[in-house]
């Protein structure tokens, strides 16, 4: 191609090279022969022996107890989660799933998996084996069963270095045998797995020469204790002993013991004198003390040792437990990935094939668990200073780390209401058609916000229409409910008859299993039963604060925090005693129906009455009485407001 005076050869930027060389030529470059492990230099840090040793520093050793709690404390404290990966239906359906059967669904909590995954770091490996049943039609984890890494005999690896699967040595009926796990089955949790070795770097692995040589010095301490703490002594003889008697003398010496009734009466020209010990305690105690400071050092946890030293300050412990802070979430990113990575996709593939982005575990920051006075000054300092807005969903996230109930959906933020100059209180600057400080309800929380000349007398005729439409409201939201209910006990009954049939057609020795079965369904919807309730009490606080306010002549204003953390604590808790006293009304009625011998058809009929029997009695006693309670509270703050 020739452009002006230049010739271009475009081909020749064009042409293809050929496909890259495809395959693996070289390996990891682990230290493994046939299974076997030997990376680590020292030899009693191989294998078996190597997890055999860890074990007896974390059951012996007060310090490395002390490491392990503050590493996996904070982590089994933080919240966990499983989050769909889009807002499609059938992501979020999965991710409801995954989350109940991985949090709350198995025979092992979700803790005591989460606290032998942290072993795993400790230890350097941890291995899960993946037990499966068929749970309601759907490919579920019956457990994810710990597996002891001193009980590996070795590993199955690939040409490259790729692990296949384990080989156990454990007991069986038979006595002890090999049992071969392929990698499908297993779940493995490698802490810094370095250039491809399964076992990987324990974080234990640095203090293991700091807890060999304290052990080693408690063990010379005790001694010096015993041998030299009351002295060494010295006897004297008098001229012309014999052999017998320097013998005797001698056994004597050799049986003193310190006690408060030791003593001796010495013949003639025999004396004894104590040759004290020049070795003090006090050095190997410095020397413990010196090892216990680099075993927590060796894990970020130097503020376990402040105030057990001579220096040591609470700036210097927040400075370290920053770093401390990091280690703790990458440990708990470390779980997580594995998880999303190893048994999150094979659950979806059995269950959801196709579903794309996955569902993925996720955790809070642990800084919220450790520290959740400082996140909540440093936001409100961001706050203050204009660097950070607050928002909905920015109050949510913060409300997930302090486990407090989210926003209801139909919350409107009191900043982003607009109003009108005229109706701003005086000195309240205008920003952008809003308030920058919104006033406080008067009455409902804290102290009237406007008093005296400059309280404005509140006009209630548009609340009065309002309270006429209360009515309606009632009406919608009674068929929401309905609906609601009616698609609850579909699904419901969904879920058990498979289980009733097997109850019924089970012998009297396997009944038991079929009703735990029906103990451990989960009553579906109740998120959505929730949400409905929350609105409902949302719209009585808003007819019963204008009403309040009306009376006691204050302005009504956005609802305070402790209000709004009531109507959503009050609307958990309604929706989830429903669930349990609807789950235990059917499982009543479903034993009562099979000693009467009743066909499958009827106890179904029979149940579908009995939950809506139980759901129009929720309903209406509970609503009545929580209705009740929150007028009470607006009454009782605004009087405590007016009066104080």
């Amino acid at each position: 191609m020739r452009i002006g005076p230049l010739e271009l050869n475009v081909r020749r930027f064009a042409e293809r090279k050929g496909r890259p060389p495809l395959g693996e030529l070289g390996t990891s470059g682990a230290n493994i022969w046939r299974g076997l492990v030997s990376e680590d230099f020292n030899a009693d840090l191989r294998g078996p022996k190597a997890f055999e040793t860890y074990d007896k520093m974390l059951r012996g050793d007060g310090q490395i107890q002390a490491v392990e709690l503050a590493i996996t404390l904070p982590i089994r404290a933080a919240a966990w989660s499983v989050e769909p990966g889009d807002d499609g239906a059938a992501s979020r359906e999965a991710a409801d799933l995954i989350s109940g059967n991985l949090i709350g669904g198995m025979t092992i909590t979700f803790d005591e998996v989460l606290r032998h995954a942290l072993l795993g770091a400790l230890m350097g490996v941890t291995l899960f084996e993946k037990v499966w049943e068929i749970r309601d039609g759907i490919a579920a984890w019956r457990k994810l069963a710990p597996r002891a890494p001193k009980s590996i005999r070795k590993w199955s690896m690939d040409l490259g270095g790729g692990v296949q699967g384990v080989v156990q040595w454990a007991q069986t009926d038979a006595g002890y045998a090999e049992i071969a796990i392929p990698i499908e089955k297993l779940i493995r949790l490698t802490w810094r797995e370095d250039y491809g070795n399964p076992e990987g770097r324990a974080l234990l692995r640095p203090a293991y020469k700091h807890w060999f040589i304290k052990d080693w010095l408690y063990r010379f301490a005790n001694i010096a204790v015993e041998r030299l703490g009351v002295g060494t002594p010295i006897g004297h003889l008098p001229e012309g002993y014999t052999k017998a008697d320097q013998d005797a003398f001698l056994a004597m010496l050799e049986d003193w013991k310190a006690s408060e009734s030791a003593a001796f009466a010495l013949p003639p020209g025999y004396t004894i004198e104590i040759l004290e010990a020049q070795l003090r305690l006090q050095g190997f105690l410095s020397l413990i003390e010196h090892h216990d400071v680099m075993i927590v050092r060796s894990v970020l946890a130097q503020f376990l040792n402040l105030g057990t030293t001579a220096s040591g300050s609470r700036a210097l412990s927040e400075g370290q437990s920053r770093f401390f802070l990091l280690a703790e979430d990458a440990i708990a990113d470390w779980f997580a990935e594995r998880i999303n990575r190893y048994a999150i996709p094979q659950w979806c593939s059995y269950n959801y094939p196709g579903l794309t982005p996955l569902p993925q575990l996720h955790h809070s920051k642990v800084a919220t668990v450790l520290d959740p006075g400082g996140i909540a000054n440093g936001l409100a300092q961001l706050a203050q200073g204009t660097l950070l807005t607050p928002d909905d969903d920015i109050e949510n996230i913060i409300r997930g780390w302090f486990d407090l109930p989210f926003l209801p959906e139909e919350h409107q933020r009191a900043i982003d209401q607009p109003i009108e100059a005229s109706d701003a209180q005086p000195g309240a600057p205008i920003r952008g058609g809003h308030l920058a400080h919104p006033p406080v309800l008067s009455g409902v929380e804290g102290p009237s916000a406007v008093s005296g000349s400059a309280r404005r007398r509140y006009d209630p005729q548009p609340h009065l229409e309002r309270g006429r439409q209360l009515a309606e409201d009632a009406r919608r939201f009674e068929s929401a409910m309905s609906e609601a209910i009616e698609e609850q006990h579909a699904r419901l009954l969904e879920k058990m008859s498979p289980i009733i049939e097997a109850l019924r057609a089970a012998p009297d020795a396997e009944k038991g299993r079929h009703i735990t079965r029906m103990q451990a369904v989960n009553v579906p919807l109740v998120g959505k039963y929730q949400n409905l309730l929350r609105g409902w009490l949302w719209q009585l606080f808003s007819i019963a604060r204008d009403r309040a306010a009306a009376e006691f002549g204050a302005e009504p204003g956005p609802a305070s925090q402790t209000m709004r953390a009531w109507i959503n604590t009050k609307a958990q808790v309604l929706a989830q005693d429903h669930a349990e006293r609807l789950r235990a009304s059917i499982l009543h009625q479903v034993l009562d129906s099979i000693r009467q011998d009743l066909p499958t058809d009827d106890t179904v009929r029979i149940v579908a009455q009995v939950a809506r029997e139980r759901a129009r009695v929720d309903l209406t006693e509970d609503l009545r009485a929580a209705g009740e309670q929150l007028v009470d509270l607006i009454n009782g703050a605004l009087v405590r407001a007016q009066t104080g």
